[in-house]
């Protein structure tokens, strides 16, 4: 289990921009002037009780969450990380899986409807 601090931690690590008022700082990653995600983390010590929320807003999978905070994954490994998932805007994205084809409609048996 994660602790609040070390959240805050990966967080300020990432390059998220920090603001602080009410009871849970807010942060926000802004790349090319779009807002890509958002996160907030409660103020405080112990444990996160929320963790699974803030790693999947975070878009990281529960291994890179756990050992963000000891490895050196930095802010530009986390743009690129996210680029390759499809979540910045101007990146390139992976080529989408074509939709199935639409059923040919049946055709109207009887007369007209009154």
């Amino acid at each position: 289990m994660i602790t609040k601090q070390n959240a805050i931690r990966i967080c300020r690590k990432l390059g998220l921009k920090e603001r602080t008022g009410g009871k849970e700082i807010q942060f926000k990653l802004v790349h090319n002037g779009i807002t890509v995600l958002t996160t907030a983390v409660p103020k405080g010590k112990g444990e996160l009780h929320i963790e699974d929320k803030i790693r999947k807003q975070l878009g990281l999978n529960h291994e890179q969450f756990a050992g963000a905070d000891e490895c050196p994954f930095k802010e530009v490994h986390y743009l690129k990380h996210l680029g390759d998932a499809g979540r910045l805007p101007g990146a390139p994205t992976p080529a989408p899986t074509p939709a199935p084809a639409p059923k040919p409609k049946r055709a109207r048996r009887g007369g007209k409807r009154r």
